[in-house]
């Protein structure tokens, strides 16, 4: 619609991560707007260790060779200076690697769940920092949502499958 502006979803969603992933609060870094308060507000600091990104893609058949596409060249940017794990997904858990490059090809292609990825033992071994599912959002999820940041990275046509997490859409 005329005047309304439209912000590309890889801006929103890069905004996101920095938001969730790269600044940690500390007292002993002076704050920018207070410095006489060091050690009472917080301060920001990037964390010591690379922020761990888990990067959900739904392979369920919805996810085309194009959106796939796009997808990596976010991921390549995100793994820049953050550690991204890949876990490709449909109706069961099929993969799960660390990015180091294209993703020309992903298992899968059978009904969807968002469960898998969700479950407290593999989030504890994994331990994100952030999950981005890339979905069309057809499929079940848990109720709950997870002690980890969630966002829903959807196709043009998609829905989120449940209330909770951070909702961002593909053109």
């Amino acid at each position: 619609p005329q005047g309304q502006s439209r912000v590309d979803w890889r801006v929103l969603l890069r905004r996101y991560v920095g938001e969730c992933v790269d600044k940690a609060p500390s007292l002993s870094r002076p704050p920018r707007r207070f410095p006489h308060l060091t050690g009472i507000v917080p301060g920001s600091a990037n964390s010591p260790e690379r922020p761990k990104i888990m990067a959900v893609i739904d392979t369920s058949g919805s996810m085309t060779d194009s959106m796939l596409s796009e997808i990596c060249r976010e991921l390549a940017f995100l793994a820049q200076d953050r550690d991204v794990w890949v876990v490709e997904c449909d109706a069961e858990i099929q993969k799960v690697y660390r990015y180091r490059h294209r993703i020309t090809e992903v298992a899968g292609r059978g009904g969807t769940s968002f469960s898998p990825p969700l479950e407290r033992a593999f989030l504890r071994k994994q331990r994100p920092d952030l999950v981005i599912f890339f979905t069309d959002g057809e499929g079940s999820a848990p109720e709950r949502p997870p002690q980890v940041k969630v966002v829903w990275v959807l196709t043009p046509d998609g829905t989120p499958p449940v209330p909770w997490g951070r909702v961002i859409r593909m053109p």
